[in-house]
């Protein structure tokens, strides 16, 4: 997209997340809502919702639970959604 000139939104990282979890690269996936900020987007609770998802698919519940701190270092709210993602990785 870049190299087309184009600037990728919330949306289309969402789908990078979720390709990158569904072909077993969770630690790929996890680092997308942190390498958000570079392309000026801000990631939102879909986007860490996706990574912490991912996580629970590769087993990883530390990276989880961190995922779920850095969303309220940036001001996001964790919801029910959010906290049975990150209790699923637990699992």
């Amino acid at each position: 997209m870049r190299v087309a000139g184009l600037t990728p939104d919330a949306i289309r990282f969402n789908s990078a997340i979720d390709a990158r979890a569904k072909g077993d690269q969770w630690s790929e996936a996890l680092n997308i809502p942190r390498d958000m900020p570079t392309a000026a987007v801000a990631p939102n609770v879909i986007n860490y919702n996706s990574a912490i998802t991912a996580c629970a698919t590769g087993g990883k519940w530390e990276e989880a639970l961190e995922l779920l701190n850095e969303m309220r270092v940036a001001g996001l709210t964790p919801d029910a959604i959010r906290f049975n993602s990150a209790i699923e990785s637990c699992a």
